[in-house]
């Protein structure tokens, strides 16, 4: 081979060496990117079932606090039930010693 042929075989060799060379810094950039953008999506999940057990908390806080409302609204119409009873109960034994006292 002549000096020519091997400098032109040399040549090649290097632009070949630097477009692999570049295939594979590509590559790594690729790679690095894929990971990164995978890192990003699974801190996005993270952050979404977060915000989804917050959503629930509240929900279930809620429904406990409307329940215990509930409750507290039953043992006050119970409460009223009551006294409107007794006052019933009352006025009627009043009424009925009112008669037995006309009576005599």
């Amino acid at each position: 081979m002549t000096s020519d042929k091997l400098r032109d075989l040399e040549l090649k060799t290097d632009w070949l060496l630097s477009e692999l060379s570049n295939v594979f810094r590509s590559f790594i950039i690729i790679r690095q990117c894929a990971s990164s953008s995978h890192h990003q999506e699974t801190e996005i999940e993270e952050e979404k079932e977060e915000e989804e057990e917050e959503e629930e908390e509240e929900e279930e806080e809620e429904g406990e606090e409307q329940e215990k409302k509930k409750y507290e609204k039953d043992e006050e119409e119970e409460r009223r039930g009551r006294k409107r009873r007794r006052r019933r109960r009352r006025r009627r034994e009043e009424d009925k010693a009112k008669m037995e006292m006309k009576m005599k």
